[in-house]
């Protein structure tokens, strides 16, 4: 994993607040990864291509979404990784129509709904769905990437909303893998799509593992 890692785009950036980033140290006849400080940091530049091609997986809200309240694409397993072409991380899109998310609720207020990039049914983790790894070694081989773009209606480019990347730590007894990088994402004005798309990647002990969008229904105001 770390020749492929080693090979990707290398940025020197101010990133959004994370925790546990990967992020380049040491000089230039030796580089290695280590823990990330604060402020600005190297980050690597995983599923930086992830805008170009088709998804993995598309969701549709409907207007009728507080019924449902959430809603997951997921990947089979870490298949993915494999890809032929330079993404190799999971890209699900979430589309919001004009009437996406219309009758929430009586006030018809919260129109948006919220979607995060994240893991699913991480092994050692404590049941089937659950993200934590319970081992201390898959907590320390834990590693995830996360990047999202979107692309308004009546528009043909894709705009980078923002990147994450989260790595695995073991403190008193137990793993902090951090926050999933999350957007609120709204309708379209239009009847055309407003589009969202995600990309993660979730290596356990260097393997892929299963990576999930998840669009979940905000609470009323």
């Amino acid at each position: 994993m770390w020749c492929k890692l080693g090979s990707l785009l290398v940025l020197c950036l101010s990133c959004v607040a994370c925790t546990n980033n990967y992020v380049l140290t040491g000089g230039p006849d030796k580089t290695a990864l280590g823990p990330a400080g604060s402020g600005q940091f190297f980050e690597l530049g995983a599923c930086g291509a992830c805008f170009m091609g088709e998804p993995d997986q598309v969701f549709a809200v409907p207007a009728n979404f507080a019924q449902i309240n959430s809603y997951r694409l997921s990947s089979l397993d870490g298949g993915y990784y494999h890809k032929s072409g330079q993404c190799d991380c999971f890209v699900g899109e979430v589309w919001m129509y004009f009437n996406s998310n219309k009758q929430p609720y009586p006030n018809g207020n919260p129109e948006s709904v919220r979607v995060e990039g994240k893991g699913f049914d991480t092994p050692s983790s404590s049941g089937f769905g659950e993200v934590v790894p319970t081992v201390q070694e898959d907590c320390l081989r834990y590693y995830r990437a996360t990047r999202m773009w979107e692309k308004k209606e009546g528009t043909e480019n894709w705009v980078q909303l923002g990147k994450q990347i989260n790595t695995g730590s073991w403190v008193g007894g137990s793993c902090n893998i951090g926050s999933p990088m999350a957007v609120t994402h709204a309708p379209s004005s239009t009847n055309q799509a407003r589009r969202l798309r995600v990309a993660v990647k979730l290596l356990l002990r260097e393997t892929a593992q299963k990576a999930a969008v998840e669009t979940i229904q905000l609470p009323p105001k």
